[in-house]
């Protein structure tokens, strides 16, 4: 919501408001690079990006699940077949995400209810996108919470990742499905509607 009351506005400032907004291109600039991308809150966050008009890589141990996307967005998907848990192949995804793209401004890690997969794959994961970012000085890491027996540890991953990564203008979210913003379980699309308003920066 922006802000009333109080201010004003001078006319010079507002053409050169007008002007920039003008010089915008239409679509968003940032690339996103989400883990289980081919259902449920993966699959409505995928979604949700490319309708935005921002590039995502679309990752999922099963590839042909979210195919259709290549053929509505070409231009901004990028569909790899991805299983987190084997390090050839996020190693690989990672490469082929900035061979096309060039850069990845927000990871997004979302695979899996087993503890090897969403704490461990996480993990690698994360530390292969890394570098990347670290020389972007800038972007943003996604932590789905998903299990309880993998909640302490990607919480505590989490906790200590946002601490050294600040300073380097790499923020760390972590997003509990079930209880986010009091939302109904299940209601994938509205999760999806608060991670990308936490990466915008409005939550």
């Amino acid at each position: 919501m922006l802000p009333t009351g109080g201010v004003s506005i001078r006319p010079d400032r507002d053409n050169r408001s007008q002007e920039m907004k003008a010089q915008r291109p239409a679509t968003y600039q940032r690339v996103w690079f989400i883990t289980g991308s081919s259902a449920d809150l993966g699959r409505a966050l995928t979604e949700a990006v490319l309708a935005r008009g921002e590039r995502a890589v679309v990752t999922a141990r099963t590839p042909e699940r979210v195919r259709d996307l290549i053929e509505r967005y070409p231009a901004q998907a990028l569909v790899l077949e991805l299983d987190v848990t084997r390090q050839d192949q996020v190693r690989q995804a990672v490469s082929e995400a900035i061979e096309r793209f060039g850069r990845i401004d927000v990871l997004v890690n979302n695979a899996g209810q087993l503890f090897d997969s969403s704490v461990f794959g996480l993990v690698d994961v994360t530390r292969v996108v890394l570098p990347a970012m670290r020389r972007a000085s800038s972007g943003h890491i996604v932590n789905i919470l998903s299990g309880i027996p993998s909640r302490r540890a990607v919480e505590g991953f989490s906790a200590a990742l946002a601490d050294e990564l600040a300073p380097l203008g790499i923020k760390v979210i972590t997003i509990e499905p079930a209880s986010a913003n009091g939302h109904q379980p299940g209601d994938s699309a509205a999760v999806a509607g608060d991670i990308i308003a936490a990466v915008d920066g409005v939550k």
